[in-house]
């Protein structure tokens, strides 16, 4: 917690390093008339793919910025009237409380918060950018040095292995999964003609890296964006149906067909370590807890005086890693 503005980028850089590196190896593999990149020009356009996407997050969210406070005028009244109507049908005592309690709610605060955390983000991340350069220019050293320190050890580059390769597919899999609720949520506040679409398919994209509450969060707030923007009823009940469909489509069929049972974690083990790690670190805890616990499962594994942890953390039952004889502290 007394590290968390220097641990947390190191975790963001070594994921996204993680990323960069898969991204330069798939380049490779693209032979065009027989020639194929080097791993220098690979990199660097694995770096400038990142960066513009960055960019383009960037760019929707400070363009639509300008909007939103005639967009949140339009909301109070629609929200006066709602509560207006509410009153008639259920009685003044009954709807009170709730009233007071939404208009509690500084809508413009919340969405102003949200759009000065991405500057936030974006400002930290050149010293991302800079530790991600120096990690994977030190990749190969790295494994020199894990096998220096672990000379009585085996396995040190099975167990760096897999966890690279797990990072790497977990990463994968939920840029891709995120990337097609994003688009098909997109397609559908454009259809509606809800304001923001395109900041609110970026924050479906982003939240849906968190496990669980992230896609929930995610869909709450065009559902009820859309019930103040509209006076009828037809657009929000449109974007809310849709929207679930579109979340339960990928979640619970999608998502599972192309990640299977590799990570192999409990989860109940996910909504502990979600917990957890947001209250160590917050939001950004909350999008690092999948692969930091996967990490500690891992090299549990390979320990000896600490596979149980590595079987409690686990979905199924895993069996003692058969080269760690030799257990380590």
């Amino acid at each position: 917690f007394q590290g968390k503005a220097f641990l947390m980028p190191l975790v963001v850089a070594a994921l996204i390093s993680v990323l960069v590196a898969a991204v330069a190896e798939r380049i490779i593999q693209v032979a065009i008339l027989g020639w194929r990149l080097p791993w220098w020009m690979a990199l660097s356009l694995s770096f400038l793919l990142i960066a513009l996407g960055a960019g383009v997050v960037v760019g929707i969210v400070y363009s639509q910025a300008s909007d939103l406070p005639a967009a949140i005028a339009r909301y109070t009244v629609r929200l006066d009237g709602l509560i207006a109507e509410l009153t008639e049908y259920f009685g003044e005592h009954r709807i009170t409380i709730a009233s007071d309690v939404v208009r509690s709610v500084n809508l413009q605060a919340m969405i102003t918060g949200l759009i000065g955390s991405a500057g936030l983000i974006v400002t930290g991340f050149s010293l991302v950018v800079i530790y991600c350069i120096f990690m994977i220019s030190e990749r190969g050293l790295f494994a020199k040095k894990l096998h220096q320190i672990f000379p009585e050890r085996d396995d040190v580059e099975v167990v760096a292995t897999a966890i690279t390769l797990s990072i790497r597919r977990y990463v994968w899999v939920k840029t891709l999964t995120s990337l097609i609720t994003g688009l098909l949520s997109y397609g559908v506040l454009k259809w509606v003609g809800v304001d923001f679409a395109e900041t609110w398919a970026l924050l479906i994209f982003f939240l849906n890296f968190i496990p669980s509450i992230g896609s929930i969060v995610a869909t709450i707030f065009p559902v009820v964006l859309t019930l103040l923007q509209f006076d009828t009823t037809t657009p929000f009940l449109t974007v809310m149906l849709s929207i679930v469909a579109i979340q339960v489509l990928v979640g619970q069929f999608v998502e599972p067909a192309l990640m299977g049972r590799s990570l192999n974690l409990s989860p109940f083990v996910i909504i502990l370590a979600l917990t957890f790690w947001g209250n160590i670190w917050g939001v950004q805890g909350m999008f690092l807890s999948v692969p930091i616990t996967v990490v500690i499962m891992i090299v549990c594994s390979h320990i000896d005086n600490l596979n149980w942890i590595a079987i409690l953390l686990s979905r199924d039952l895993i069996e003692k890693a058969p080269n760690s004889a030799k257990p380590t502290t």
